[in-house]
């Protein structure tokens, strides 16, 4: 495919082959940076392509899949825990959504109750030192 002409400014250098070689190094691993920088074209480039062409930002979110599916291979058949920590590290950063460790905290306060009453009202309704 022959490169094509943004408006108004200097020729992309987007082409298919290009796409389909940074969507392969992404699969095999590569971070969109690292594979953009083999390919030697910038990471903000590749992050516009994306949103340009439908169809290599589908190429991409393929290749992220099959990264995540290559390193969670890995975590199954790890046996030291070195290799568990790597790969748990990199599928935390790769696929945050859905490796990221959940922390839920449940806050259960009745805001009204509080609104418009002097921090020394505050204190007599504390339940700690209502009983004191």
């Amino acid at each position: 495919m022959t490169q094509q002409r943004n408006k108004g400014g200097r020729p992309t250098k987007f082409t298919e082959e290009l796409g389909e070689a940074i969507a392969l190094k992404v699969a095999a691993g590569l971070s969109i940076s690292a594979a953009a920088a083999e390919c030697c074209v910038l990471r903000k480039s590749v992050y516009d392509w994306k949103k340009k062409h439908a169809f290599f930002a589908e190429a991409i979110g393929l290749a992220e899949g099959l990264r995540q599916a290559m390193y969670e291979r890995e975590l199954l058949e790890a046996d030291d825990s070195a290799t568990v920590r790597r790969v748990m590290c990199a599928l935390k950063n790769f696929a945050p959504e859905d490796w990221r460790e959940k922390r839920e905290i449940s806050a259960n306060v009745e805001a009204n109750r509080y609104i418009g009453k002097s921090w020394r009202e505050l204190a007599k309704t504390n339940p700690r030192t209502e009983s004191a």
